[in-house]
């Protein structure tokens, strides 16, 4: 009964399970991209030279540090658990 069932419902559950593994490596990529402190160091150095090429102001600079430093504050706190 297990094999006529899957080979029934296959055109129906098959997409949706493609689907959803399709969307847990996305998941996997972006936590992976966002959640790299090479990348906030990276970003960190991208925002001080924009505020050396007077790109932006002091504030925006402050703001995004700010944003940067929380990000990897997460990071580490995640990495201890």
């Amino acid at each position: 009964m297990g094999l006529l069932k899957t080979l029934l419902t296959g055109p129906v559950t098959a997409p949706a399970k493609g689907f959803m593994w399709i969307a847990g490596k996305l998941a996997e990529k972006l936590e992976a991209e966002v959640f790299d402190p090479k990348k906030i160091q990276q970003e960190m150095e991208d925002l001080q030279l924009r505020f050396d090429l007077n790109q932006i102001t002091e504030a925006e600079l402050e703001e995004g540090e700010t944003i940067l430093l929380e990000r990897l504050k997460q990071i580490r706190e995640s990495q201890r658990r």
